[in-house]
């Protein structure tokens, strides 16, 4: 992913085939099972990268306007 100057190559990033699902899905788990996001996530490499991510409790929730 990086130049030995150090700068990211961006183009990289969107290749699904650098990405190790597996570590994608244990760490998807684990928010799962600490109640943070809805969904356990998917250990296929090809669907990772296409995987939805949902708080499980939304922050910043709008009060209600007080009369």
């Amino acid at each position: 992913m990086l130049e030995r100057d150090g700068t990211l190559r961006q183009a990289a990033l969107k290749r699904p085939g650098v990405y190790k699902s597996g570590l994608h899905f244990q760490y998807k788990a684990q928010l799962y099972h600490v109640g943070l996001v809805t969904a356990r996530g998917t250990d296929d490499k090809a669907d990772a990268l296409e995987d939805s991510w949902a708080l499980e409790h939304p922050v910043g929730a709008v009060e209600p306007e007080r009369s």
